[in-house]
């Protein structure tokens, strides 16, 4: 018990271990993962226990007792994934994206986050046939995509919905394109030609609209915290 405690209050402990979590599902394209898996991202980052030994395993005990009820983790059966407020502990503002990120890829990392916010199993750069959609996500962790998402900023709107149909077709998602509100019209003609198929299927979203929808979900979650509902 006394152990226990140490480690609790040991608030670098809490970030080695929670970092080596967050690369440990990013090298598995976002999927929860074992403590084998877990175990392995820590010996690659070096990771010491409180006493400064290498960890010989990740017990239960103190996955639950210590990570999870501060909402660090989110512990599925026996496998374990890195929570908003996790990467949050990782990250003094992890809200800011980047400034100098690229238009395209701060879009594409507010559809990632959004997905976190809403406690999906978002993936970015996902494979089908070949290619990758920017961003999918699913309600399961081993299910299908049932929303795909292509930020196009300018540049070429046929490979964009090619993919987005190809999404469709496999999967029947739910695709959106997002885009900005100036090329709006020109992505609406390519779905009334070559895309008509599933022009009532693929969605045009205005990127600003995104932009809108994420900063309202962090402050949504922000209250949800500061209140205590959840």
């Amino acid at each position: 018990m006394a152990a226990l405690k140490r480690i609790a209050n040991f608030t670098d402990w809490h970030k080695k271990y929670l970092q080596a979590l967050k690369d440990a599902n990013h090298t598995n394209n976002n999927q929860f993962v074992d403590a084998q898996q877990w175990l392995k991202w820590c010996r690659v980052n070096d990771v010491k226990t409180h006493s400064g030994k290498l960890p010989s395993r990740i017990s239960a005990s103190m996955v639950r007792e210590v990570l999870e009820p501060r909402g660090y983790i989110e512990v599925r059966g026996d496998k374990y994934h890195i929570t908003w407020e996790g990467l949050k502990v990782l990250e003094p503002e992890p809200d800011q994206i980047k400034p100098e990120t690229s238009y395209h890829d701060r879009v594409k990392e507010m559809l990632y986050r959004i997905g976190m916010l809403k406690g999906r199993f978002p993936e970015k750069e996902y494979h089908i046939n070949g290619e990758r959609i920017d961003v999918i996500w699913k309600r399961v962790e081993t299910g299908d995509p049932y929303a795909t998402f292509e930020v196009q900023i300018g540049g070429n709107f046929y490979e964009a919905l090619a993919k987005l149909k190809h999404t469709w077709d496999k999967w029947n998602s739910r695709p959106f394109l997002v885009t900005t509100k100036e090329c709006k019209p020109k992505a609406a003609l390519w779905l009334k030609g070559a895309f008509h198929e599933v022009k009532d299927e693929i969605r045009i979203i205005d990127a600003k609209r995104i932009e809108e929808f994420y900063e309202a979900l962090q402050k949504a979650k922000s209250l949800e915290k500061e209140l205590g509902i959840k």
